[in-house]
């Protein structure tokens, strides 16, 4: 047959089309021909109900499909009985990927190219676009993608990206079994290189740079960073243990590695240990620079907490106890550890105990130097509270009360008088029998036997006895008839008080020198009822003398301030000066001290020489020169204003306790 006439054979084939159904032998050189390749495929399709244009399906066919419908001479002339190679030839248009056929082809995993391929194919499925996704590979994966088989051939992950990916990922020394989700091999973690490769890796990629960096590591860390299996399996769960084992040393300046150090890794039961406990201190101590055992009294949970020892009181429950067990014998000079020393530390209900009060005392009586018990009269509650006491002053037992707290704690061996306190309690003196015992005590103090004894006594021995907070808020100042109210079984005559003597010679001396006058008469109003008063008033000369006691000069209980008191005084004396009155001041001591004649020299000529009204200030006393120094300077002071200068009437009968205790805090304040 010419090759025309063949040629023809083969054009008339494809038209007619070859009924393979009714054929017993394919025709001789049937397969020469790729349009009957084609021819085939479309009858297979027809036979094997599938679509030429959708590839999915086809990979469902076998080498058995072909064969049994006529195609043996094609699969085994021309595709050498390989069902993807005939895909590939009738199918030209599609990739065909081995690893998808529903019948798995026989050793097509040994071809590398198919291996990479697969790979690529695997990587734009999942849209992976670095090396370092493939460290998303995984056996599960592996197989739900149709590449068990290769799986299986290099028996792990580590083996197959080695062979088939090649070089790891860049900044990566090698591929990292420990990254690939579960793909360590068994026995992996038994080398201690292995183990030592993981932590140099995990240092790396958490930027580690010290040996201290590692207390940051905790079990959570390293299991999110690929390390459970060596974690778990190897180290029990603990850090240190991990840590330890891979690091040759400790941090520097470290003896060892801590525990404590690492976040939440301290091992159970490691804090029942009393020696691991003394460790621990050891550091604490050395680390905030404590070298003596009074340090440890600075310790609180705050320091604890944020050093990392707060867990330690899970076992010792309080710090007293902590410091008791692990360090031992209290500082020198202690009887023992002090509760009260510790801050916010004193157990609870431990002031209920009136032995703990006691102790705290006693402690208190040594650190405060004290050699006897009247020592006590120098505090007041600013002293327990700087001395770690507020706690059991304040607490309801005293209420606020130290002088309660010291009778309490002595009742057997001192009887302490409140009024010999710096400050009396609050409503002391409202008591009757408080008021009696303390003149009773006076008596014996200033050896007051008779009515004449008592003349002898004047307000300034019972301020400096203790008695100005009594003498003001309850006889108003006026110190012969507190000696009389309590005194009742005495009759007194107040013209022989020894107060009268000053005023009495004075007032002689007016009348001797036949001077009109008035004495104690208000001169002015203060701003709230309560008036001023002055000594006397020379009505035809227009003269003011005031006698002048301590209390205009220097601090007196329970009167006021210094400064206070001669603003008052320089107010005064603008009034009288705006009255058209001139002011003459004197000093009672001096006035006491001398006889008549001394008025005559030094009083006398400036009742009746003198025409100015500035105030005359008169002493003789070389001491006493610069006394009214104060009083001058603010008198001619012409930037300060009457209204700065103005004080509260204290002598003001309608003064209240509440108006002396403002001014008592406004004194103190100053």
């Amino acid at each position: 047959m010419t090759d025309l006439k063949i040629e023809l054979f083969y054009t008339l084939a494809y038209i007619i089309r070859m009924d393979y159904d009714n054929i017993t032998t394919v025709p001789w050189r049937h397969w020469d021909d790729h349009i009957n390749h084609i021819n085939f495929r479309n009858y297979l399709a027809n036979k094997l109900n599938l679509d030429i244009t959708i590839q999915i399906g086809w990979y469902s066919i076998s080498s058995k499909d072909i064969i049994n419908n006529k195609g043996s001479g094609l699969l085994n002339g021309k595709y050498n009985g390989r069902t993807i190679e005939f895909l590939k030839g009738v199918f030209p248009e599609f990739i065909w990927y081995p690893w998808l056929f529903d019948t798995p082809l026989k050793n097509f995993w040994n071809d590398l190219e198919i291996q990479k391929q697969y790979m690529e194919w695997l990587s734009n499925k999942f849209k992976w676009t670095s090396k370092k996704d493939y460290y998303k590979l995984s056996g599960k994966l592996l197989k739900e993608n149709y590449g068990s088989g290769l799986y299986n051939k290099y028996n792990s992950l580590i083996n197959l990206v080695n062979n088939v990916i090649g070089s790891p990922p860049e900044g990566d020394d090698e591929w990292y079994p420990w990254i690939f989700d579960g793909s360590t091999t068994n026995g992996y973690w038994q080398s201690i290189d292995n183990q030592k490769k993981y932590m140099k890796w995990l240092t790396n990629k958490l930027q580690l740079k010290t040996l201290k960096d590692y207390y940051k590591l905790t079990g959570r860390i390293i299991c999110d960073n690929f390390g459970s299996g060596l974690f778990t399996l190897y180290y029990n769960g603990s850090v240190i243990q991990m840590v330890s084992s891979l690091n040759d040393k400790p941090p520097e300046d470290d003896n060892e590695w801590y525990p404590w150090l690492f976040d939440g890794s301290t091992p159970n039961d490691y804090w029942k240990s009393t020696n691991n406990q003394k460790k621990y201190m050891d550091w604490l101590a050395n680390k905030l620079g404590w070298t003596t055992k009074k340090d440890y009294y600075k310790i609180t949970n705050k320091i604890l907490n944020d050093n990392n020892g707060i867990s330690l009181l899970n076992h010792s429950k309080t710090i007293i106890n902590l410091i008791t067990t692990v360090i031992g014998s209290p500082p020198e000079g202690d009887d023992e550890w002090y509760p009260w020393l510790f801050e916010g530390c004193t157990p609870n209900n431990y002031w209920k105990s009136i032995d703990n009060q006691k102790k705290y005392i006693k402690w208190l009586y040594k650190q405060l130097n004290f050699k006897k018990l009247e020592d006590w009269y120098t505090v007041d509650q600013n002293t327990f509270r700087d001395n770690y006491g507020s706690g059991l002053v304040l607490s309801k037992i005293y209420n606020s009360s130290h002088i309660a707290l010291l009778q309490t704690v002595y009742q057997d061996k001192y009887e302490f008088y409140p009024w010999l306190f710096k400050q009396s309690p609050q409503g002391f003196w409202k008591v009757e029998e408080n008021r009696k015992k303390y003149m009773k005590l006076l008596s014996i103090i200033l050896d007051c036997k008779t009515v004449n004894d008592w003349y002898k006594i004047s307000a300034k021995d019972i301020v400096e006895h203790n008695g100005g907070g009594l003498l003001h808020q309850y006889y108003n100042d006026k110190y012969i008839n507190m000696i009389k109210i309590l005194n009742p079984h005495l009759i007194f005559e107040d013209h022989k008080f020894n107060c009268y003597k000053t005023e009495s010679k004075l007032e002689k001396w007016i009348i001797d020198h036949k001077l009109s006058y008035k004495k104690q008469i208000s001169i002015c109003k203060g701003k709230k009822n309560g008036t001023f008063k002055i000594d006397f008033l020379l009505t035809d000369l227009n003269i003011v003398i005031e006698l002048d006691g301590a209390q205009h000069f220097r601090q007196v209980y329970r009167w006021l301030d210094p400064l206070l008191q001669t603003k008052r005084d320089v107010y005064k004396m603008f009034v009288m000066l705006k009255k058209g009155y001139k002011c003459i001041r004197l000093l009672q001591e001096e006035v006491y001290d001398n006889d008549e004649s001394w008025l005559d020299t030094y009083l006398l000529p400036h009742c009746i020489q003198s025409k100015t009204l500035e105030p005359i200030y008169i002493t003789t006393i070389e001491t006493h020169m610069s006394i009214y120094d104060t009083h001058k300077t603010l008198f001619s002071d012409d930037n300060i204003s009457v209204d700065d200068l103005y004080i509260n009437d204290k002598e003001s009968d309608e003064e209240s306790d509440e108006d002396f205790e403002d001014l008592q805090k406004q004194i103190d304040n100053i």
